[in-house]
């Protein structure tokens, strides 16, 4: 299969008129449209930035729709040694597709890049970013990896399995429907985990709340934790551990969830 990879830059060649254009109604963002190789069927789409925010939709198309913005992080000057300053206001990003797989990325530069995302109900996605952005995801049927370090992540209405982490910001993770026998995890240092999840759900959870409280309205079956005894390999010596976890059951029982934070909350909610 023919392998499409579009790139965005500052300044574009004319044989991509077709597929990247000026994007109408959302300020200077440039827009790209990454044709699928087979519609019919799922989609996974891959992002990975170093500073910007995530932002994933699912919409009643055929296509992979992806609009970039860049921030200017540094204050503008409106001259400097008696000239005039232009916003360099540049994107580096390439999309690559092949076999209804795609691929999103941005070059390195000192400025965030915000994508908004189109995508097929019926996605999979990986999406990660480090600095100065949120992951936001909306509508997909899927299996999601959500990965942050300095911000938020949120994923509504979905249907299949998510795994979230962050380091400094909240996770919230709406599922409407769970993929049966998919263990997940959701974990923040540093935010709160909320999780609203179907009153027919059924799984075992595995919480950890550090510093936090640790709220449901789920009926839950608490479990015993038992000890772990580890055993040094020479001198003879050994150690009892005793886990920060707590163990919930829910419905009876059924995949494991992870869910831990050290500074925030954790809450389960049944969704409404």
């Amino acid at each position: 299969m023919t392998r499409k990879i579009i790139t965005l830059a500052l300044v574009l060649p004319l044989w991509f008129a077709p597929t990247v254009t000026q994007a109408q109604g959302v300020g200077d963002g440039q827009r790209i449209v990454v044709p699928l190789s087979d519609p019919a069927k799922p989609v996974e789409l891959q992002v990975s930035l170093i500073a910007g925010s995530i932002d994933v939709t699912a919409y009643y198309g055929k296509e992979v729709i992806v609009i970039a913005r860049t921030r200017e992080t540094r204050k503008q000057e409106q001259t400097r040694d008696g000239m005039r300053v232009i916003p360099n206001t540049s994107i580096g990003l390439t999309a690559e597709e092949k076999n209804n797989s795609v691929s999103i990325g941005a070059d390195w530069n000192s400025r965030p890049v915000d994508l908004e995302i189109q995508v097929p109900s019926r996605t999979s996605a990986r999406l990660s970013t480090i600095n100065s952005g949120n992951i936001a995801v909306r509508g997909l049927s899927g299996e999601l990896e959500l990965q942050n370090v300095n911000g938020a992540i949120r994923a509504d209405d979905i249907r299949g399995s998510v795994v979230a982490n962050t380091t400094n910001g909240d996770v919230l993770v709406n599922l409407v429907e769970v993929a049966r026998d998919k263990e997940m995890a959701f974990n923040s240092f540093n935010g709160d985990v909320e999780l609203i999840l179907p009153v027919s759900l059924r799984a075992d959870l595995k919480i950890s709340a550090g510093q936090g409280d640790i709220l449901t309205n789920f009926e839950v079956e608490q479990q015993p934790v038992e000890p772990r005894i580890e055993r040094e390999s020479s001198g003879g010596s050994h150690r009892v551990r005793m886990s920060n976890e707590i163990h919930l059951k829910i419905g009876g029982g059924g995949p494991t969830y992870r869910i831990e934070t050290f500074n925030g909350d954790v809450s389960i909610q049944k969704a409404k």
